[in-house]
């Protein structure tokens, strides 16, 4: 007989997670997960990531300011030395990539 399981894919798309704007680029890894918060933020963003990865931030201009490596779990990116503005928080592993929108005040 043919046997079929039913296996929840959930669809790429975008997702709100508090004031923080998450966009999911990458659907072969529907397990991954990124997030940063607070949005606004001052001097430290925590980082929520389900694995281990890299983290690059970029100035409104596409400059890169910060790149840390980041580990599955809770990160800490310290923040105090960026400017007040808009920056943009990019996480990639070997199968998935996520972008967020931050504000400095």
């Amino acid at each position: 007989g043919n046997a079929t399981s039913a296996s929840p894919i959930q669809p790429n798309g975008i997702l709100t997670l508090g004031n923080t704007l998450t966009t999911s680029v990458n659907a072969s890894n529907t397990n991954a997960a990124f997030s940063a918060s607070p949005n606004p933020f001052s001097d430290i963003v925590e980082l929520n990531a389900s694995g281990a990865g890299q983290v690059i931030v970029m100035d409104y201009l596409g400059r890169t300011v910060l790149a840390q490596n980041c580990q599955a779990g809770k990160n800490i990116l310290n923040t105090s030395t960026l400017i007040p503005g808009a920056y943009t928080i990019y996480y990639s592993d070997n199968t998935f990539q996520q972008s967020v929108r931050l504000i400095k005040l």
